[in-house]
């Protein structure tokens, strides 16, 4: 017998669910859930396309009890940025648990994964982090980047971000919106970078944000020392007065965050499809991923 399926829109998903706290509860939950060894959560079926640098995941789960489950399909197309097009997309099925028909079609292009990814970082930080954050980082401009630092402002709400990026063209495409987003979140802003002083002041410039930070930590403070050698950030911490409990570190290159974490940071890898970039990404030591700093700030800003 033929029945309805609803279809729901991207823009209608976005206006009915939020990154906000009930999403940060939600998730948890569902973590909660999973640790207690009755979800039902079959391997991750995923096809590599080598020749067009992409790749195809389908993610599955069932919680005993609940009405219906869903089914994820989630490209990456890491290509896809020189075409002008998002790496990542996908949507979700829901099914009825009772009948296997299918109930709703969500067209999500990965709005949902972003926003679960980004709650998922909440939780982290309400239960690992410390209970007072004065001080956070980011390292490039992507989606993530900025739903991280929202998320994680909901339950920990720090007063200043480090921000560093990498990428001048990227970065300028959201400076506007980064000013504007700077503008309105309070505490300390600090730069620490393997670059000079002035390579840094002149991306600054470029981007129109030169005046929203307090200083800038380059490798002549660095005595030429590099990220990550442990050195450079020992010097940050004692000339700025940073707690590293109280703060977290922003970095486009992964390994750069292992020795932040180390100290006591909460670290948050920026991603990027650079493949120098990605040594150290799976290490258990990286808090959270993000890459979007604009509307991540702009929900840090906002408390919501």
């Amino acid at each position: 017998m033929a029945h309805d399926i609803q279809i729901v829109t991207e823009a209608e998903l976005k206006r009915a669910v939020k990154l906000d706290l009930t999403a940060v509860d939600v998730v948890e939950k569902a973590f909660a859930a999973l640790a207690s060894g009755k979800v039902v959560m079959p391997p991750i079926l995923s096809m590599d396309l080598h020749d067009v640098n992409g790749e195809v995941d389908v993610k599955t789960a069932y919680i005993p009890g609940f009405d219906g489950f869903a089914i994820k399909v989630s490209p990456g197309f890491f290509n896809n940025p020189q075409l002008g097009l998002p790496s990542l997309n996908g949507l979700m099925i829901l099914f009825s648990a009772k009948t296997g028909l299918v109930e709703s079609l969500f067209l999500d292009n990965g709005y949902l994964t972003d926003i679960r990814t980004a709650a998922a970082g909440a939780v982290a930080a309400r239960h690992l982090a410390p209970e007072t954050v004065e001080t956070a980082g980011v390292i490039g401009t992507g989606v993530q980047a900025r739903l991280q630092m929202i998320a994680a402002h909901l339950v920990r709400p720090f007063k200043h971000v480090l921000v560093h990026g990498r990428d001048a063209e990227k970065a300028s495409a959201c400076a506007a919106d980064l000013a504007a987003a700077l503008d309105d979140l309070p505490g300390r802003k600090l730069i620490f970078t393997n670059a000079s002083r002035g390579h840094a002041e002149r991306v600054m410039e470029r981007l129109g944000i030169a005046d929203r930070f307090e200083t800038i930590f380059d490798i002549v403070d660095a005595q030429y020392i590099p990220k990550p050698e442990q050195a450079p950030y020992d010097l940050l911490l004692a000339r700025d007065g940073i707690d590293p409990g109280k703060a977290v570190y922003f970095e486009d290159m992964a390994k750069n965050l292992l020795p932040a974490k180390d100290m006591g940071m909460t670290t948050v890898w920026v991603h990027t499809d650079v493949e120098w970039a990605q040594a150290g990404r799976d290490d258990p030591r990286i808090d959270h991923q993000t890459d979007n700093l604009v509307g991540f700030l702009r929900t840090l800003a906002n408390g919501s």
